[in-house]
């Protein structure tokens, strides 16, 4: 079995994606060894905010966490699907925009390549990563030949989301979260819940945008 890492689409920081491929014939007929476990990945406190940038956003839209986590991989899941493709797109750029914002980004045009994203997605609409399923369901929403109304629509949304994020309480609820995922890995729903609401509260956080006043169900 042959398992590679590509990157799923054009985006710079985009995660990498493990593909794997089963061989007909194998190349060795010697002798097998046992080959070790990896060692645990150490835990990174930049995913931890990563995937408590992703969950906050959600709880602002007073959507239900399933878990957050960062062992083995970073990871947000939801109870129930988001409202529609905005606040998926929302929920999607958070992550991104955190680790943009604690990196010393300040808010111009955003951080996500869109003509480089958007050319992966359009040929290929399977990307998981934030930035493909962002681009995505922005096209989605604008019309596939639509791309200066898409490119407007993500742009917009990320802005909102920044200034989101850029609060002091939302800023305090990312760090708690994210240290109680240093310390434990994995978060379950109502963990993350309680902990987010000492600071904000659910449904707190909406998109308004005469755009996305039709803007189709998420999926």
């Amino acid at each position: 079995m042959d398992l590679e890492y590509r990157f799923c689409c054009g985006a710079p920081d985009a995660v990498l994606a493990l593909s794997e491929t089963q061989m007909e014939q194998p190349l060795w007929n010697g002798p097998t060894v046992d080959v070790p476990p990896p060692q645990t990945i150490p835990r990174n406190v930049e995913l931890a905010e990563h995937e408590s940038g992703h969950a906050v956003v959600a709880h602002g839209f007073g959507l239900t966490i399933e878990k957050v986590r960062i062992d083995p991989v970073g990871m947000h899941s939801l109870v129930e699907a988001s409202a529609n493709l905005a606040t998926g797109i929302a929920i999607s750029v958070a992550g991104p925009l955190i680790d943009a914002l604690r990196g010393g980004w300040r808010a111009r045009t955003g951080t996500l390549d869109f003509e480089i994203v958007s050319r992966r997605v359009l040929a290929c609409w399977a990307g998981q990563c934030d930035h493909c399923k962002a681009v995505r369901a922005a096209v989605v929403i604008a019309g596939s030949d639509q791309r200066a109304s898409a490119f407007r629509i993500l742009r917009r949304i990320e802005r909102q989301v920044v200034a989101f994020l850029g609060k002091p309480e939302v800023d305090a609820a990312v760090n708690d979260l994210a240290a109680a995922l240093m310390s434990a890995g994995t978060v379950s729903g109502e963990q993350a819940h309680a902990i987010l609401s000492r600071h904000v509260l659910p449904g707190s956080f909406t998109l308004t945008m005469k755009e996305l006043e039709n803007a189709r169900p998420y999926s």
